[in-house]
């Protein structure tokens, strides 16, 4: 019973930085969605590239995790990481991009009312 046990709590913390990079790449898709505004075969593209790329990081998880043997304390692990990153890491990277975006706004409506700026521009 002891072999079990030995590796199962560094294969969680592997299985929750997964659960963590799964959160990141779904915040990438959610911004390509906004900045594109897909339709329905766009959509449908991102959702299978996102599944894909979901099911590779989960693969490539549990390869160095558990030598590729699925656990159901390893799929808990990767749960607990996303739903840890959707309720910290997400809403701040959210709060930065929004902030971002709105200092951008104002340094190119600022950029666009500058003389020089509008010579070049011509």
């Amino acid at each position: 019973m002891l072999f079990y046990t030995v590796g199962q709590s560094a294969a969680f913390l592997l299985m929750l930085a997964c659960g963590l990079k799964i959160g990141l790449c779904y915040d990438a898709f959610r911004l390509l969605r906004r900045l594109f505004r897909p339709g329905f075969l766009m959509s449908l593209a991102l959702d299978l590239l996102f599944g894909a790329a979901t099911a590779g990081l989960v693969i490539d998880a549990l390869l160095r995790a558990l030598d590729g043997e699925l656990r159901l304390y390893a799929l808990m692990g990767a749960l607990a990481g996303f739903l840890l990153y959707g309720a910290t890491l997400s809403r701040l990277l959210r709060a930065l991009l929004k902030r971002g975006a709105g200092l951008l706004r104002r340094a190119a409506a600022w950029a666009a009312r500058q003389t020089f700026v509008q010579k070049l521009l011509r």
